[in-house]
């Protein structure tokens, strides 16, 4: 019988490795989906701000590790509208995945 892994996140805000539980960073978010069954990645929203470096990037930083990760499909989130419409277009011409209605 064929099996497959659903994962799912959202609210994510910050990339960097953590000391303490349950934070792990962006590699070790991908190192769990690597090691899943033919893994089906769902984003649900929140994910270019608020963080420290949303500040400075706008996001920006979040768009390589949504890639990296495979996300299939992904719905917004309120912050993701933080930096207006016409910058989250910028943002989205650079992801690899398709972005549904909003969350």
């Amino acid at each position: 019988m064929a099996s497959f892994s659903i994962i799912h996140f959202n609210d994510v805000y910050n990339i960097e490795p953590c000391p303490m539980e349950p934070i792990g960073g962006a590699a070790r978010l991908s190192w769990y989906i690597k090691s899943c069954d033919d893994p089906v990645v769902l984003f649900s929203g929140d994910v270019l701000s608020p963080s420290l470096m949303s500040i400075f990037l706008k996001g920006e930083q979040m768009i390589p590790v949504l890639n990296g990760v495979g996300v299939k499909c992904a719905v917004f989130g309120n912050h993701d509208f933080d930096f207006g419409v016409d910058h989250l277009e910028d943002l989205l011409a650079d992801t690899l995945f398709p972005w549904l209605l909003s969350n």
